[in-house]
């Protein structure tokens, strides 16, 4: 066998395993949300901190380099948050997103009586997500809408004590 021969199966096989470790990565699945707590009390805005529960499908590691989100309770805007820190995601596994959002508890007071009448709440997260691995990234949709039960969201939180 001369060179040019033993070449060709050795550049077909690097150029499939490029294109293997190249591959897209998949969006995390939203889980949940934990932790939810006071950073910042006011009467006009407060700022609120909480854990975003995700899942991680890809079967390699991922990074999270930044995220701009917007809070809906019943399809009323409620608040804000900006993620510029990079996040190390494991392979198929959950991970959490920390989160500060600015919060105008004035808006949501004004709905208290159906927060409290109704015990679910619509709770929509949009926004975009860098997401990447070996240094490329790529801007990925939030979006995630479900019902939350508010008096789960206010469980030993120091939320509850602000409505009090």
């Amino acid at each position: 066998m001369n060179r040019k021969t033993l070449s060709l199966p050795l550049l077909s096989i690097s150029l499939f395993c490029v294109v293997v470790s190249c591959s897209k990565p998949k969006e995390p699945k939203y889980l949940d949300f934990e932790n939810v707590h006071v950073q910042k009390a006011g009467l006009s805005e407060s700022i609120v901190g909480a854990d975003l529960k995700y899942f991680n499908p890809n079967s390699f590691k991922i990074q999270l380099k930044e995220a701009d989100l917007d809070l809906y309770v019943n399809d009323k805007y409620v608040g804000h948050s900006r993620l510029d820190t990079l996040i190390h995601i494991p392979a198929l596994d959950t991970f959490y997103v920390p989160v500060s959002m600015k919060l105008n508890l004035g808006d949501l007071l004004k709905n208290a009586v159906q927060l409290f009448l109704n015990p679910e709440v619509k709770l929509k997260i949009t926004g975009n997500a860098k997401l990447g691995k070996g240094g490329i990234y790529k801007n990925f949709p939030v979006s995630y809408e479900g019902k939350q039960r508010i008096d789960v969201l206010l469980r030993d939180t120091s939320i509850s004590n602000l409505l009090r």
